[in-house]
C-alpha cells in the first residue's frame, strides 16, 4: 500500500512538472509571438511603408476632404434645380475618393477599386493609364494636391451633374528599375460629368485642359519689407546689415518653446538682444507642434505675439517653417500646403517679418527621401510660400556650404550652417570658408 502510495505521489509531481512544462511553452511561445509583432511595429514605426512590410492596401489621406474648395455655381448654366447642400458634399466626396483611388492603383500597380468611382469612357480611361504606366517599368507615387470646383450642371432627375475643376494640382514621382527619379508637378483644368448609379456618385466623362496663361496683378509692397540690391540688404530705402542669432529660450528649447510660450521671458530676451546691438533673430516653428495640417489656433497666436514683440523692439524675424518634418512623400504634399495656407498669409503683412526659412538644414532629408524627391518639395514649398505672401524673402538654411549649391534659382539669398574650423583669409582677417552671399550671420 504504502507503494502504490509512493507511486501516486511520484505520478502527481509528474503531472505538475508536465503541467509547468505545457505553461512555459505557453509563456515562450507568447513571448516569441510579441517579440515578433515588436519587430513589425518598429519597422513600421521606424519610417518603413506598411504597405510595403505588411502588403497592405495603401491608406487613403486622412486629410483628403479639405483639398477641395466650392467656387461659386456657374448662374448660365446650371440648371433650374439647385443642387442640395448633401448632394455637394457627397459629390465632393466621391470626387476626391476617385482621385485618391487613382493614386492607390498606381501604387499597386493594378487598377483597385475603380469601378466604385468610375463608369464608362472615364473607368476606360483609367484603367489605361495604369495599365500603361506599369507596362513602361517605372513606378508612379501620385497625389493630387488641391481643387477648385465650379457647378456647371444639375439635371432635373438629380442624377447627373457637371462641373468644372479649375484648380488641379498635381504631382507625380516616377521611379525607375535603375534608380532613376522624376517628380513634376502639373496645374491642369478638368471638366467632369458624374452620374448617380446604384447609389453611388462616379465620374462618367473627364477632359482634362491646360491652364491659361496667369494674370500678373500689381502688387503692393508692405512697409518694411526687406529687398536685396546686389549683395546687400535694403529696408525702407535703407542699407541693413544683419546681426542676429537662432534662438528659442534657454529654459524651454526646440519643441518646448511654444508650448510653454513666456511673453514676458520673450519680451525680456529681444530686450536684451536689442541692448546688444542685434536686429534679427531666427526661429523655428515645429510642424507637428503647431498642429500639422489643423494648425493650433494657439500656437499662431503666439507666433503672431513673437513678431509683435520682435517689432517692437526694432528687431527683425526669419521664420524656419517644417521644423522636425522630414517626410517628404508626395502624399504628404497637400497637408503641407494646408499648414502654410494657414501661417504664412498671417505674417505676409507683419513689419517684422524679414524673411521665410523653408527648412532647417534641408539637406540632412537627402537620405531618407533621395535629393530629388527633397528638391522637388523644396521647390513646391518655394512656390506655395511665393503664392501666399509675393514680397517678402525666401531661403533654405542648408547645412553645409556644398549643400548651398543647390535651388539657387529658387531663393533670394543663400544661407548654410558652417561647422569647419575658420581659417585667416585677405588682411589677417578671421571669416568663414564662404561668404554667402549676406547670410553669415548665423
Amino acid at each position: 500500500m504504502a507503494t502504490d502510495h509512493v507511486r501516486k505521489i511520484r505520478k502527481g509531481h509528474l503531472k505538475r512538472a508536465i503541467g509547468v512544462l505545457v505553461a512555459l511553452a505557453g509563456v515562450v511561445g507568447f513571448i516569441l509571438v510579441m517579440a515578433l509583432l515588436a519587430e513589425v511595429v518598429i519597422y513600421t514605426g521606424t519610417g518603413a511603408d506598411p504597405a510595403t512590410a505588411l502588403n497592405l492596401i495603401p491608406a487613403v489621406p486622412p486629410n483628403l476632404e479639405k483639398r477641395l474648395i466650392w467656387l461659386p455655381d456657374a448662374p448660365a448654366t446650371v440648371g433650374g434645380r439647385q443642387l442640395e447642400p448633401v448632394v455637394r458634399q457627397k459629390l465632393a466626396g466621391a470626387y476626391l475618393r476617385a482621385w485618391a483611388q487613382m493614386a492607390i492603383s498606381y501604387a499597386i500597380e493594378q487598377p483597385y477599386g475603380l469601378a466604385t468611382y468610375f463608369g464608362g469612357p472615364a473607368y476606360d480611361q483609367a484603367t489605361a493609364a495604369i495599365s500603361a504606366t506599369v507596362a513602361s517599368g517605372w513606378a508612379l507615387a501620385q497625389s493630387d494636391l488641391r481643387h477648385a470646383v465650379e457647378l456647371t450642371f444639375y439635371a432635373e432627375n438629380g442624377n447627373v451633374v457637371a462641373f468644372t475643376d479649375h484648380a488641379v494640382r498635381l504631382v507625380q514621382q516616377y521611379s525607375g528599375k535603375q534608380g532613376e527619379e522624376y517628380v513634376i508637378e502639373t496645374d491642369a483644368i478638368y471638366d467632369v460629368v458624374m452620374v448617380l448609379e446604384d447609389g453611388n456618385w462616379r465620374i462618367r466623362a473627364w477632359r482634362r485642359r491646360a491652364l491659361p496663361a496667369p494674370v500678373v496683378a500689381d502688387v503692393i509692397m508692405p512697409e518694411g519689407v526687406a529687398t536685396i540690391a546686389g549683395d546687400t540688404f535694403v529696408v525702407d530705402g535703407e542699407h541693413f546689415r544683419l546681426h542676429g542669432v537662432n534662438y528659442y529660450p534657454s529654459e524651454t528649447p526646440w519643441t518646448l518653446f511654444w508650448e510653454n510660450y513666456d511673453p514676458k521671458v520673450i519680451d525680456a530676451d529681444l530686450a536684451k538682444m536689442q541692448e546688444l546691438g542685434l536686429n534679427t533673430v531666427r526661429i523655428f516653428v515645429p510642424f507637428d507642434d503647431f498642429g500639422g495640417d489643423e494648425v493650433n489656433r494657439l500656437r499662431r497666436g503666439r507666433l503672431l505675439d513673437f513678431l509683435n514683440k520682435a517689432g517692437a523692439h526694432n528687431i527683425k524675424v526669419i521664420v524656419t517653417l517644417f521644423d522636425h518634418r522630414t517626410d517628404h512623400a508626395v502624399v504628404n504634399w497637400a497637408a503641407d500646403d494646408q499648414h502654410l495656407a494657414q501661417i504664412v498669409p498671417d505674417l505676409a503683412q507683419h513689419r517684422a517679418l524679414l524673411a521665410w526659412d523653408i527648412k532647417n538644414e534641408a539637406d540632412r532629408d537627402d537620405k531618407a527621401n533621395g535629393a530629388a524627391l527633397n528638391h522637388a518639395w523644396l521647390r513646391h514649398v518655394a512656390q506655395e510660400i511665393r503664392r501666399l505672401d509675393p514680397n517678402h524673402l525666401l531661403t533654405i538654411g542648408w547645412s553645409t556650404q556644398e549643400a548651398a549649391i543647390a535651388l539657387t534659382d529658387v531663393v533670394d539669398f543663400i544661407s548654410y550652417h558652417d561647422y569647419g574650423a575658420p581659417k585667416v583669409i585677405r588682411n589677417g582677417l578671421r571669416r568663414s570658408r564662404l561668404q554667402p552671399m549676406a547670410s553669415r550671420w548665423f
